[in-house]
């Protein structure tokens, strides 16, 4: 499978068979763009839209896959990695 239908299937996964709202959910998940989203869907002849994952995007799109399938829920984990956020880089500033 290349990557523009992985994320396209994943995103689709986890958004919970939903077709809207796809790149938008998985972009709040990776605290990616969802430019960013859609350009590594991207398929067919728009090749200038087309961007490659860094090897980080593509773990961490895997990651949040186990994570679903295991039946975790994502929303609460994205709230409380942005606590920690928070929390720790915070102490620094």
């Amino acid at each position: 499978m290349d990557q523009s239908t992985a994320v396209r299937a994943i995103a689709q996964e986890l958004n919970a068979g939903e077709p809207s709202g796809r790149s938008t959910r998985l972009a709040r998940l990776m605290g990616a763009s969802v430019a960013a989203i859609r350009s590594w869907g991207a398929s067919g002849a728009s090749e200038e839209r087309k961007r490659a994952m860094t090897p980080t995007a593509r773990r961490l799109l895997f990651v949040l896959l186990a994570l679903h399938r295991e039946g975790h829920d994502l929303d609460a984990l994205r709230s409380a990695a942005r606590r920690l956020e928070r929390e720790y880089l915070e102490e620094d500033a």
